[in-house]
């Protein structure tokens, strides 16, 4: 798949990706088309790249690389008005500059003659191409988008020398053009004309229009021969701007290098769209650390827990990290896989007439076929909850038991205790409990008072805090005292 398959089914991974500040015309066609990568040597070459371009813009201090696993705040910050940040102001300019001319790199290699306006295009690009190159060279990264010198290209449609990028039929492209244009401008000048003269003008306007068409298709024939060049120069500018616009993402976020692994670990990991939106708030996101390897890791926790941002976090961050990006951790070991697959609670398909129960078993269904022949990372959250609770702990208990013999990471979340199926158990420790009796809990500041921290949990035991949080969010007193009676007698 493409990210851009991922994207329109994730919208934290397209979160994500909408933050990329991408600046020339063919860089997000790049983005929207890059393959999800499991082989572990790409993958390594990918952050590695994105490592150099952080630390060409990041001027580190002692000219170090990055070390695997480091945060991008531990990198030193770019000073002001120094020659490197105008160095990148001008390339941003540059970049921003670049269209996305394939189709007429395309006719210029299969000899199609060109007009004036694609001329230009050719010409603009080549300027700016040889622009980019110098820039490139002045942060030292030219090996992560090698650029051709253009130079030949620019003579060619600038053959005055003026260094504008516009172009124009010179007179020094023909050696006639000089003189049909100038007898051409003095009939032109004068006030009334003679029938013989209206018809030299026509007779030199055909012969200027034959000679511009000859012009055209000689330039055309010569710069077919760097049609192939400038296509591969153009792909590598994308390929520059959109290492430049995750090194920026990386930086603005402050994120981690990943490191490959055969199990998967992260330590510190955010959902970047909740952190940003908690911290327009004045708030910050939790960060989490979780550990788990090939087979079945049970997630339990109380309503509020933070369970299912924690399934799309972990999804979001692989998701991150196998397309290039560095990931929001303050370190993250990855065991690359070949999809990521979720089947979470928000996802229901009744618009297509199912019932939430009937989507989620079809998207679990074909999860469990995928697993059979491929490496996974699945995210399930709180299967069969729709349905009784005795057939319900059953149909999850069959489920982790399935993937739990497959070669995939499956993380599961769920409220039903007591499950038989021998796997790892992680648990959120949920509400406070060491709360001070001053404390005034409401619905508005509920999330400051609930730790997201996992703990291992042999027991599997689901802890029961729905009385206790109904009552904090105010909930009806006399149904929530018959709630406990009941509860006493069961």
């Amino acid at each position: 798949m493409i990210l851009k398959d991922y994207i329109n089914q994730n919208p934290g991974f397209r979160y994500v990706v909408e933050q990329l500040e991408l600046l020339s015309g063919v860089s997000r066609q790049q983005l929207l088309s890059a393959e999800f990568c499991s082989d572990h040597e790409a993958l390594q070459r990918q952050w590695d790249e994105l490592e150099l371009m952080l630390n060409a813009i990041g001027e580190n201090a002692d000219n170090q690389p990055i070390a695997d696993g480091c945060c991008c705040d531990e990198m030193p910050k770019r000073s002001e008005n120094t020659a490197g940040n105008q160095t990148l102001t001008d390339l941003g300019h540059a970049l921003m500059q670049v269209r996305d001319i394939t189709t007429t790199f395309i006719n210029c290699q299969r000899s199609v003659t060109l007009d004036d306006v694609q001329l230009f295009e050719i010409k603009n690009f080549a300027m700016l191409n040889n622009q980019i190159a110098k820039q490139v060279a002045a942060l030292g990264v030219e090996q992560l988008a090698p650029l051709p010198d253009l130079s030949e290209v620019v003579a060619l449609l600038d053959p005055d020398r003026s260094g504008v990028p516009h172009f124009y039929i010179y007179d020094s492209y023909h050696p006639q053009l000089p003189s049909i244009r100038k007898e051409l401008r003095a009939l032109q000048s004068k006030a009334e004309l003679q029938p013989a003269e209206e018809q030299c003008i026509a007779e030199l306007w055909q012969q200027n229009a034959a000679i511009e068409d000859e012009v055209r298709r000689k330039l055309s024939s010569q710069l077919s021969g760097y049609a192939g060049i400038m296509l591969e120069a153009m792909h590598n500018i994308g390929r520059l701007d959109l290492l430049l616009a995750k090194s920026k993402l990386a930086l603005r976020y402050h994120l981690c290098k990943p490191q490959i692994s055969s199990d998967m670990r992260f330590e510190g990991l955010l959902n970047l769209r909740l952190d940003d939106i908690l911290s327009a708030k004045e708030s910050r996101c939790q960060p989490v650390d979780i550990a788990f390897g090939k087979g079945v890791c049970v997630i339990t926790g109380a309503n509020m827990a933070g369970k299912t941002v924690l399934l799309k976090s972990v999804g979001i961050a692989l998701l991150m990290a196998q397309f290039g990006f560095y990931v929001p951790v303050r370190q993250a070991f990855v065991a690359p896989v070949q999809d990521v697959m979720l089947c979470l609670g928000d996802e229901q398909d009744e618009m297509n007439g199912l019932s939430s129960f009937a989507s989620e078993m079809l998207k679990i269904n074909e999860i469990l076929k995928r697993a059979k022949s491929g490496r996974l990372l699945v995210l399930i959250d709180e299967p069969a909850r729709t349905t009784n609770p005795v057939e319900g702990m059953a149909i999850v208990d069959a489920i982790v038991q399935h993937l739990n013999a497959q070669d995939s990471f499956t993380l599961v979340t769920t409220h039903y205790s007591g499950l038989q199926s021998d796997c790892k158990r992680l648990r959120v420790k949920g509400l406070r409990q060491d709360l001070d009796k001053d404390v005034r809990i409401t619905p508005k500041n509920i999330n400051n008072y609930i730790d997201y921290s996992l703990v291992e949990d042999v027991a599997g035991d689901v802890p029961q805090e729905a009385l206790r949080i109904a009552e904090i969010l105010d909930f009806d007193s006399e149904v929530l005292a018959s709630a406990r009676e009941l509860l006493k007698k069961s």
